[in-house]
């Protein structure tokens, strides 16, 4: 119980805090920035975003992850442990850098003004990278108060710079996708910087003494979580890249494909902010033997219920959430919105499962998840993208999403001998099925669309109460 009340209470602050900022930021910054530089100047940046997104995790090596854990099981490995990360991330960076711009050259033939912005963007890119390293050393100590800041203080300052560019007259001259690269810059370069000093005030005697016996034991110990993290990133990552490639006018569909794919980012905010608290508890409950089910069916309930409402419901009220975004919305917009918010139920399922088997140490079961995944989706892409476009990327999405989802979901019961029950599985799928019938229904309703996308999305919610898919305690205490 206490463990329950440790990880709601944490949670609810994390997502308060989150979501004053981070849907502004999408909606109203991101979107309008592409719709203000049109689908192929924002398409050509979410290509090299993607492109140098593949190769991110060289930055991590899987350093974050196992810090995480390391510092979760004993929060007197951060003395001895900080130095040597930020040598090794250096390092890391040097290879990072070499084998983008390497890549870059021997597989594309970009202009000028490619080359500049993915200067940047893969300057970002280490920028994050160090962001994230410093926050999982927060995370481990359980300051989850300082890391939700952090999560949003980016954000916030984005939100200030973009803002004043696009809207507060600033300039006369029209905006530029470089302008928001720039900004990103800036904000990361602060976060960073904020961010090392927060973790540096825990260290009561800071110095920068290379181990060697350390390093290449960090090395060793963290390369299984960065093989994840490469895998993880292909199969997510690799279609804007296989958009342009596999098609002449793959900055257009690219840029079309980014139109659902930042919604599903959105949302896509909620279970990964709950993984950055179960990651750590789990390690920490793990090491001390506790009884891990009643927070492995807390959280997978919580999001499974909230992962079923907000899919379906954006999925049955596509064509009005899409016109309401973009001015250039067509039929074929909405249905890549549609088909791609559907996926959003098996990635959810995978941070719960996912982290709970990080935190156990599978990586061998979890590398093998997600190479299979890599292969799936490529071959999937491959196929699917030249005869259906960015639609195709979307359908080897979904895919690829729900096979890895099911394969998380056994490898975890079986390691770890949790119960699985039927009448529960079942109970989800008549959930399911009822939330289907809600929206269904809403959609008909003689009201403005978006009461009714509201009604279809609380009554969903409110469902899963008296179906006992969220107990009515917990729901007094999240709030």
């Amino acid at each position: 119980m206490a463990v329950s009340k440790h990880f709601i209470r944490n949670l609810a602050f994390l997502l308060f805090v989150n979501v004053i900022i981070k849907p502004f930021w999408i909606f109203g910054i991101d979107r309008t920035v592409q719709n203000t530089v049109g689908e192929e100047a924002y398409g050509m940046y979410f290509v090299l975003f993607n492109y140098s997104f593949l190769l991110h995790i060289l930055l991590d090596f899987g350093i974050n992850n196992f810090n995480n854990r390391a510092i979760a099981q004993d929060q007197q490995l951060l003395a001895r442990y900080f130095p040597n990360m930020i040598l090794i991330k250096f390092g890391l960076m040097l290879l990072y850098l070499l084998l983008c711009f390497g890549g870059a050259a021997f597989f594309h033939s970009f202009n000028q003004q490619q080359w500049t912005l993915l200067g940047f963007v893969c300057f970002n890119q280490v920028l994050v990278s160090f962001i994230f390293y410093f926050r999982s050393n927060l995370q481990g100590l359980h300051l989850f108060r300082q890391d939700s800041i952090l999560s949003i203080l980016d954000r916030l300052l984005l939100i200030l710079i973009c803002g004043g560019l696009l809207w507060g007259s600033l300039t006369q001259l029209p905006f530029q996708i470089e302008w928001f690269v720039y900004a990103q810059t800036f904000a990361y370069s602060l976060v960073a910087i904020i961010s090392f000093l927060m973790v540096v005030r825990q260290i009561p005697r800071f110095s920068f003494q290379f181990d060697k016996t350390l390093f290449l034991q960090i090395i060793k110990q963290s390369y299984p979580f960065a093989l994840l993290g490469i895998f993880m990133s292909i199969y997510n990552r690799i279609d804007a890249v296989m958009l342009q490639e596999l098609l002449p006018n793959g900055e257009v569909e690219a840029g079309i494909y980014a139109t659902a794919y930042r919604l599903l980012d959105a949302v896509n905010m909620i279970p990964f902010l709950f993984s950055t608290i179960l990651l750590p508890m789990f390690a920490r409950m793990l090491k001390e033997r506790e009884q891990i089910e009643g927070l492995v069916s807390l959280s997978a309930s919580l999001l499974y219920v909230g992962a079923i409402s907000v899919a379906f419901s954006c999925f049955y009220f596509q064509i009005p959430i899409m016109e309401l975004l973009y001015q250039q919305a067509t039929p074929y917009y909405m249905q890549i919105f549609g088909w791609l918010m559907l996926s959003f139920v098996a990635i959810s399922s995978v941070y719960v499962y996912g982290s709970l088997l990080t935190a156990n140490g599978s990586l061998w079961h979890l590398n093998s998840i997600a190479i299979s995944g890599v292969i799936l989706n490529i071959i999937l892409n491959y196929f699917l993208i030249p005869e259906y476009k960015a639609l195709g990327a979307v359908q080897a999405t979904f895919i690829t999403q729900a096979i890895v989802a099911i394969a998380h979901i056994f490898v975890a019961i079986k390691l770890l001998q949790l119960p699985l029950k039927g009448s529960s599985v079942l109970k989800l799928l008549v959930y399911a099925a009822l939330v289907i019938g809600i929206c269904h229904i809403a959609l008909q309703l003689p009201f403005h669309w978006l009461l009714n996308f509201c009604l279809a999305g609380s009554l969903s919610l409110l469902l899963a109460l008296p179906m006992r898919l969220i107990k009515l305690a917990e729901v007094k205490r999240l709030f």
